[in-house]
C-alpha cells in the first residue's frame, strides 16, 4: 500500500477559512481506495454496534438498565458488575 507525504504546512489558525485551496489540495471521499472505504466502513460498523451502546450505558447509568437490553452485545466485566 503505497502512502502519500504532505509538503504543504499545515494552515495556522483560522487561516484556512480565509484562503482559497488548489484543486489538489482538497481531499475528498472520492480519493479514497477501495480498500481504505472498506476499513472505514469496518470501523463505523464497529463502533455503531459495539462501542456506542457500552458508551450510552455508562453515560446515562439509568436505574432499572438491566443486562438483558443488551442481549447481543459483548458487556465486559467492568460494565457487567454494574447490572
Amino acid at each position: 500500500m503505497a502512502t502519500a507525504t504532505i509538503a504543504k504546512p499545515a494552515a495556522k489558525g483560522g487561516s484556512f477559512l480565509l484562503e482559497s485551496p488548489l484543486p489538489g489540495d482538497v481531499f475528498t471521499p472520492a480519493d479514497l481506495t477501495d480498500d481504505q472505504k472498506l476499513i472505514g466502513q469496518t470501523a463505523e460498523e464497529f463502533v455503531v454496534k459495539e462501542v456506542l451502546p457500552l458508551a450510552i450505558f455508562r453515560l446515562v447509568r439509568r436505574p432499572g438498565l438491566k443486562r438483558s437490553h443488551f442481549p447481543d452485545r459483548k458487556i465486559g466485566k467492568e460494565v457487567s458488575e454494574g447490572l
